[in-house]
């Protein structure tokens, strides 16, 4: 490995998940909100009764909670190197399920923030929505020319510039909150 410009690159050049994961929780907290990751479960080991080993892992929900303006964010951090079809066959089962539910209870807004890195020079952070993935999940894959189209935050400096995104999630909330409060007291 080698230590460049502050970031572990691995000698492929390419940036391990867990620095963009540590990106993502930077951005929130520097856009004024509090982030933080769920801690990769170490895989654990039992003797079963004929006293073969089985080894499990309890499924971690998703990689990053973030909160800002009372709202909650729940993130799935995944990163490829370079423009190509994005295989939601990686999602694990798990990850579905529980940011599934997070939208359907309206629990907190949830999103996958794929980064695409391209040597030291390219780092970008596309957000998608979970629903609009959910229902593309039949299909398994996005193209990469639909993904290159897509709009982006630049990183610099380990982190990205998301606050006039959060801002934007979380007005639409406040002002849909604010017309009900509105209409009841009018009404």
């Amino acid at each position: 490995m080698d230590h460049r410009e502050g970031r572990w690159f691995l000698e492929e050049g390419g940036v391990k998940e867990s620095v963009f994961q540590k990106e993502v929780i930077k951005s929130f907290r520097e856009a004024g909100g509090w982030a933080e990751k769920f801690p990769d479960f170490p895989t654990s080991q039992m003797d079963s009764a004929n006293l073969e080993t089985v080894r499990f892992t309890p499924e971690k929900p998703f990689d990053v909670m973030g909160m800002f303006r009372f709202r909650a964010f729940a993130v799935e951090c995944k990163q490829m190197k370079g423009f190509k079809a994005l295989n939601l066959g990686m999602m694990r089962d798990s990850q579905i399920r529980v940011l599934t539910e997070v939208t359907e209870r309206q629990a907190a807004h949830a999103f996958v923030f794929l980064n695409v890195r391209i040597g030291r020079t390219i780092n970008r952070l596309i957000i998608l929505p979970w629903a609009d993935l959910y229902n593309r999940l039949q299909v398994r894959s996005i193209a990469a020319d639909e993904l290159r189209s897509m709009p982006y935050f630049q990183g610099k400096f380990g982190m990205f510039n998301i606050q006039p995104w959060l801002l934007e999630k979380t007005n639409a909330k406040f002002q849909r909150r604010q017309r009900i409060i509105r209409a009841r007291a009018s009404g």
